[in-house]
């Protein structure tokens, strides 16, 4: 819901879709950076009563973001409540993620995992929805107050989940993650960033086919139908390789290419048939990278690796929202994404290279040492 949310808001306070974008990069953004240490606080405390917490300061976060946005607070003023609501959610879904640990069976995790990246998206396909109703139908500030309901409901929801036990300090802690480790949590912060500036690209895009802005809703809704059919795909058929480094890039590929028919669109419905498929490589994906994360992790390190790995996604998010205001001011709005699908390409050369140069400067460390 925050994505479109904030960027009507930006539109409803300011007259701005640019801001309305900068405000929703930077609660992603700052959420994101906050998740670097909220990882080790779910380490160490008891994970249930932390999300409660986080659940209640976000709601009078975006209440006071609802009061702002109604009376037409300056941009200086929505910048700053957009940060606190970042911080004040940032860590909610490495607790979340970490809490599965409590709740479903080992053998079952593999399958959760995509699940859980699964119904994320489903949040994604059904929160722009709302929100374009609810603007179309009452105002911007009644879908703020709605968000911030939401997230109480979801602090009183946590009572009747399992609580799960902090470790102790000195296991829970490592001085550093490994470096295979360290790879799959960095790789969110591309993959989100370009999917930001392509999501983040829809509300300005409707002046491109002459429809009112709240009917971005809708296109928002078809691009995670796309991340949902992907994400159940991979929910019954976990994937499973030998070679991850293959797989990312080869999904990678795909991703950029499936953005290309959106991206081109000359009418408003091409672009939503292009939506369609746009996001389908997404969940596979972030998926991939959770479960070789968890496999690789050991139990009492999962919820620090999770909050790296849900951090990069979240300032990847940010950063491509953020790209995505600026760069609409210096391109026209339908040539933006194909930065993102530069930045894919990028990506996938850094996947296919990174490893092989990383190991080969290890065996030469190792020889001039000898």
């Amino acid at each position: 819901m925050g994505l479109l949310a904030f960027q009507l808001s930006g539109l409803y306070a300011v007259g701005s879709i640019s801001v309305g974008a900068l405000l929703a990069g930077l609660v992603s953004f700052s959420g994101g950076l906050t998740s670097l240490w909220r990882g080790h606080v779910f380490a160490v405390r008891e994970v249930r009563r932390q999300l409660q917490l986080t659940c209640l300061v976000s709601t009078a976060a975006v209440a006071a973001i609802a009061a702002a946005v109604a009376l037409r607070s300056s941009t200086p003023v929505l910048v700053g409540l957009s940060v606190f609501a970042g911080v004040a959610s940032g860590g909610a879904p490495t607790g979340f993620r970490t809490l599965l640990l409590a709740v479903v069976p080992g053998r079952l995790l593999s399958k959760a995992h995509y699940f859980e990246s699964m119904m994320s998206e489903a949040s994604f396909m059904l929160g722009p929805l709302l929100i374009g109703a609810m603007t179309a139908f009452v105002a911007v500030p009644v879908a703020l107050v709605v968000m911030s309901g939401l997230y109480l409901a979801a602090a009183l929801l946590l009572f009747r989940l399992p609580v799960l036990a902090p470790r102790p300090l000195e296991t829970a802690v490592r001085a550093r993650l490994p470096r295979a480790s360290l790879l799959f949590c960095l790789l969110p912060l591309p993959v989100t960033c370009a999917y930001g500036i392509v999501e983040s690209n829809v509300p300005a895009r409707m002046d491109l086919y002459h429809l009112p802005v709240h009917l971005a809703g809708f296109f928002l809704t078809i691009l995670s139908v796309g991340s949902c059919m992907g994400g159940l795909l991979v929910s019954v058929y976990p994937l499973r390789t030998r070679r991850p480094q293959r797989l990312v890039a080869a999904l990678l590929v795909a991703f950029a290419t499936l953005l290309v028919p959106a991206t081109v669109a000359p009418t408003a419905v091409g672009y939503a048939l292009g939506l369609v498929v746009a996001s389908l490589a997404l969940v596979p994906l972030l998926g991939l990278g959770v479960a070789q994360l968890e496999a690789r992790s050991a139990e009492e390190d999962r919820a620090r690796v999770f909050g790296w790995y849900l951090a990069a996604a979240q300032i990847g998010g940010g950063l491509g929202s953020a790209a995505n205001g600026f760069l609409l001011g210096v391109l026209p709005l339908d040539r933006v994404p194909w930065v993102a699908i530069a930045l894919l390409v990028a990506t996938t050369v850094g996947v296919a290279v990174l490893p092989g140069a990383l190991s080969y400067g290890a065996r030469l460390r190792r020889h001039v040492t000898a």
